[in-house]
């Protein structure tokens, strides 16, 4: 037809319905949220952007009730807790009793102690135990599946006691690794800003001497789940020390004495390898003071009955291993003996200087309590060096029960890094028992850098130096010390060093400059690396060749 009105073809390009029921439907819950807006010129079709403030509304432990009750959380355990045992997290979630909610307890209250939390949107692919370690490390943890199979956590904190001791007489093939690195000036974090709206915002965590106008050295980092800066800040300075005080790892293998321990738990490390012990041994013996004499007990059933009827109290250990004792005296030795329960008990030692013996007597009287087993794992070093502690980072099961460790320095300072400076590192080596006390400071006696210092160079020449000649009071046993000198330039602020060996009459540096001042001091190092203080400075400016010849004598007139 022509009619304006009539249309003989058409095309039904949309057809909209309105149903009272839910947009979709999926087997796992899912929070949606609904949007009515009327459209208008400035708005049409669909919403580009759409922001809403959204909580986690998950099983959470409750204190008060000692159960896990739904409510909004955003605690790092309930979190990971949530993630094993919904279909939030996996297709076929765990059941609650593959929870170790003992460790997840412990955890969730020592972030909620810190004020750990984790705000994390997760719209991203990612395994199931990356996400898992993005959550743990959120809390200053490690997840861990160590106790009978179940998922927990290890937490890195303070206040850990050693629940095993390792030496070579329970493990084999240790060995040393270390990284060698740079510690960054900062750290340049980007980040969500709760405090402004939850906007992308960016902030600098800086290294010990470091600010915005001396950092040059910058690395970008990443905090998932932190949107407070307060929080990224200390998560900041934690990585930071991390690094600075755990640059090496130790691996070493063992028998079924690795059952004791777990990952994250700290354990004692005694080795020759590591240089912190004079002696590791077993006891063999017990002593007890009897009428004004020692009765050596090796055997539990012969120990002797005091008047109260119970074991008497022993005075002393005889191990199957001899100890050698170092001077000087003043020195104080401790020993280490692992209890029946694996935890090492330190007894203080009455040496024996310049000798060797098995038999060891307490310094001070110990109790019930404190009575060593025999057979008992024995450490001997200076006291309070008796083994060097380390967490436990990785167990890797072997053959016949055995299993290798990986171990990191405890390093308890880090928990600390947010409250003040960060400790220099300081190697876990300890060579003799000059390291348990103090260098004595030399005394520079007289500086000399005129041309009774001089020295000739290879092309005939004169090389300018400073000398130096020192007294210091070297006791017994103080042997082999290098001593070093530096002088630094008040122009230029640049220093130059030299060393020397106790047997030489004075220390020399070259690389001086005649005419300039330079600030001069000297110190006095062991064999182990042990360095005195340096001596009080002395300003001193360099004669060289500069000093006019001396008035000739005996001159005289012939002819």
């Amino acid at each position: 037809t022509s009619s304006q009105y009539i249309m003989d073809e058409a095309t039904w390009s949309t057809v909209r319905a309105i149903l009272n029921q839910p947009a979709f439907n999926t087997p796992i819950p899912i929070c949606v949220s609904e949007l009515r807006i009327q459209s208008s010129e400035q708005l049409s079709g669909y919403v580009d952007d759409f922001n809403a403030m959204c909580h986690s509304k998950i099983p959470d432990y409750d204190a008060e009730s000692g159960q896990w009750v739904t409510r909004t959380t955003n605690n790092p355990a309930s979190c990971l807790r949530y993630l094993l045992t919904s279909r939030h997290g996996l297709n076929s979630p765990f059941s609650e009793e593959k929870m170790d909610d003992a460790a997840l307890i412990e955890w969730h209250q020592f972030c909620t102690d810190q004020g750990f939390g984790f705000n994390y949107v997760c719209d991203t692919e990612e395994t199931l135990w990356s996400r898992l370690t993005q959550i743990a490390a959120a809390g200053r943890a490690g997840v861990t599946c160590d106790n009978d199979g179940l998922y927990g956590v290890a937490i890195d904190r303070k206040g850990l006691e050693p629940v095993q001791v390792f030496t070579p007489r329970n493990s084999w093939g240790l060995s040393i690794s270390r990284d060698f690195f740079k510690l960054p000036h900062a750290l340049r974090v980007k980040f969500v800003n709760e405090d402004n709206e939850f906007a992308q915002d960016e902030g600098f965590v800086y290294a010990d001497g470091y600010d915005k106008t001396t950092a040059t050295d910058i690395v970008e980092w990443d905090f998932p789940g932190k949107t407070s800066w307060k929080e990224i800040w200390r998560h900041g300075r934690y990585y930071l020390a991390r690094t600075k005080l755990r640059p090496i790892s130790i691996s070493l293998s063992t028998d079924w004495e690795w059952r004791l321990c777990r990952r994250g738990d700290l354990v004692g490390v005694a080795s020759d390898v590591l240089m912190n012990v004079f002696g590791t041994a077993r006891v063999q013996r017990l002593a007890y003071a009897i009428d004004g004499s020692l009765l050596w007990v090796g055997r539990e059933r012969d120990t002797p009955i005091g008047d109260d009827g119970l074991p008497l109290i022993p005075v002393g250990v005889e191990l199957d291993d001899s100890i050698e004792f170092s001077d000087p005296a003043p020195a104080r030795y401790g020993m280490s003996i692992r209890n029946s329960a694996g935890r090492p008990i330190v007894y203080e030692i009455q040496p024996q200087y310049g000798e060797t013996s098995a038999r060891l007597l307490f310094t001070n009287t110990i109790t019930r309590a404190q009575i060593p087993p025999l057979q008992g794992l024995a450490t001997v070093s200076i006291l309070g060096d008796e083994y060097a502690e380390y967490l436990v980072a990785n167990i890797t099961p072997g053959d016949n029960a055995s299993a290798d460790l990986t171990l990191i320095p405890y390093a308890p300072e880090i928990m600390d890094a947010d409250q003040g400076e960060i400790p220099p590192w300081e190697p876990p080596i300890h060579l003799d028992v000059v390291s348990a006390k103090k260098l004595p400071t030399p005394v520079v006696t007289q500086l000399r850098s005129d041309e009774s210092v001089l020295i000739r160079s290879a092309s005939g020449g004169t090389i300018p130096r400073i000398a130096a000649w020192w007294k210091m009071d070297l006791g017994a046993g103080i042997t082999g010390l290098t001593f070093q000198i530096q002088a630094t330039s008040q122009a230029t602020n640049e220093s130059v060093y030299g060393f020397s060996q106790t047997g030489e009459d004075f220390i020399a540096v070259q690389g001086v400059t005649e005419g300039e001042v330079y600030v001069v001091r000297i110190r006095a190092i062991n064999p182990a690396g042990l360095t005195s203080d340096w001596s009080t400075p002395i300003r001193h400016k360099v004669i060289g060749r500069t000093t006019p010849p001396p008035a000739p004598s005996d001159v005289f007139l012939n002819g």
